[in-house]
């Protein structure tokens, strides 16, 4: 049995009763510990000569575990429970390896500040995690690498030959390459909050198409109409679940100038006459009673399974929750679900990257390999069969593969067998086959983002209560915002 301690730096000693054996183990994934240490020991920096070993040759190698011939077992952490294709990626990964010596178990982490916390002790301590994902963008992961928590990847992929442009997309290269060319995560996957779930069955229903390629707001407009009747809203606009859900859908034809006007971000861009067409969108819908109110979300706490799975509307901000979609046993339904995109102000916007908001293509859930793992080689072996069509299990638990060589056959596959019925194919297969190859630039932004945010949300909710025109209100926004970003 394999034993470590953790570092003397540590003030409280944990020993995991979830260590890997030797010997493969017959538990496929594990809880981590749900208490987190009371203390977290002090960061420090690795000597400036302790480098990283050396990957082995990655030439289709036939063997990982120990040189007296027993298997390894990788411990590796995530944030998501089992269920949602974890497990069955772990019983996937087992059996192909099974006879090269390695074996994966999972561990689940809950992804919040005391889960964090819990994960980066961990990784001080050394030798409990070999591979994890990493959530949170980029901040957290910059602090570890500079804690020298992760290992730069770069050599590793290059020994594999793999392009990180041409797999995982120009702005992950651009994101996740830094200027000296250390790697030290790999994101895996694929998400585009412009996106959004609909009830195809009542689509299809009412005699409408289903907007695989897009479609403008007039188009939506007639939609919501037709599908409100007495029991069911068109629309609903998440504004419960997350009230910054409508953001990004409604200015992403703005590209990067959403927010401010220009690079420099001294001047706020809300008075935009896309801001006010989407925002009379929301009121329109709500005056029409095509969507529920805004007084009505909040009262009663709408979310995807009280509402959108109980068939009281039609179409729901959000795309995030998916999986749920998926999940009849817990969330009982018998209709599909497809993902379209947001509709663009007019036909002036109609172009297939506006329809398809391919400029708002977004990349999460970072693999990275801890610096104190023993099993730098294997680990990494891990890492490209994950990222290179292992984790499609995982197209049911909605986190979509962001991977290139991800193909049609293997997404409806996996909806065929463990979703069918629950999800419209022909929606997921457009979703994935929005352009990811393009280096897509962030919006302008400045230091005051979250504050101009806000104000923007107090904006919205005094139109949507009637208080003020939408005039009115965006043109308030922009003066508030203004007055800030001059103030600072």
């Amino acid at each position: 049995m394999k034993k470590r301690m953790l570092s003397l730096i540590l003030v409280v000693v944990m020993v995991m009763s979830l260590l890997a054996g030797c010997q493969p183990s017959a538990t496929t994934e594990t809880e981590a510990p749900t208490k987190a240490p009371e203390t977290q020991a002090p960061v420090t920096q690795a000597p400036a000569d302790d480098k990283t070993e050396a990957p082995a040759e990655a030439d289709d190698k036939e063997w990982f575990g120990t040189e007296d011939g027993k298997t390894i077992t990788l411990r590796f952490w995530a944030g998501i429970q089992p269920e949602y294709g974890y497990a069955d990626m772990v019983e996937n990964f087992n059996a192909e390896y099974a006879d090269k010596g390695l074996q994966v178990e999972y561990v689940k982490y809950v992804n919040n500040t005391d889960g964090n916390l819990q994960l980066d002790t961990y990784l001080q301590g050394g030798g409990e995690i070999d591979v994890f994902i990493g959530y949170g963008g980029t901040s957290r992961l910059k602090k570890r690498a500079e804690a020298n928590l992760i290992i730069d990847m770069s050599e590793y992929i290059d020994k594999y030959g793999f392009d990180i442009a041409a797999e995982l997309g120009g702005s992950s290269a651009a994101k996740y390459v830094n200027e000296d060319g250390t790697v030290y995560a790999l994101p895996t996957q694929y998400s585009n909050s412009c996106w959004f779930i609909i009830n195809a069955d009542m689509f299809r229903e009412a005699g409408l198409e289903i907007p695989y390629d897009g479609w403008t707001y007039d188009e939506f407009y007639a939609a919501c109409e037709k599908l409100t009747t007495e029991d069911t809203y068109g629309m609903c606009w998440s504004l419960n679940f997350a009230n910054g859900a409508y953001q990004v859908p409604m200015s992403s034809v703005l590209q990067e100038a959403a927010w401010y006007t220009d690079e420099n971000a001294t001047e706020s861009n809300l008075n935009h006459e896309v801001w006010k067409k989407g925002i009379q969108l929301m009121v329109d819908t709500m005056e029409n009673g095509w969507a529920i109110s805004l007084e009505e979300e909040l009262a009663d706490q709408v979310t995807v399974d009280t509402h959108f799975l109980t068939e009281k509307c039609a179409m729901f901000l959000t795309s995030s929750q998916l999986r749920l979609c998926m999940d009849t046993a817990t969330y009982p339904h018998d209709f599909e679900t497809a993902m379209v995109p947001f509709p663009v102000p007019s036909d002036e916007y109609a172009t297939p990257e506006l329809m398809t908001h391919s400029s708002q293509t977004g990349t999460g859930d970072l693999i990275c390999v801890p610096e104190n793992t023993e099993y730098k080689d294997a680990a990494f072996e891990f890492v490209m069969w994950y990222i290179k069509g292992g984790m499609a299990p995982l197209i049911t638990g909605g986190r979509n593969p962001l991977w290139a060589g991800i193909t049609k056959e293997q997404v409806t596959d996996v909806l065929t067998k463990k979703a069918a019925g629950t999800v419209d194919m022909e929606s997921m297969i457009h979703f994935l086959s929005v352009d990811r190859t393009q280096i897509v630039g962030s919006d302008y932004s400045s230091d005051y983002d979250g504050e101009i945010k806000d104000i923007l949300w107090e904006e919205v909710q005094a139109i949507l209560y009637g208080m003020k025109t939408v005039e009115q209100g965006m043109n308030d926004a922009k003066s508030r915002a203004d007055e800030l970003l001059k103030q600072n």
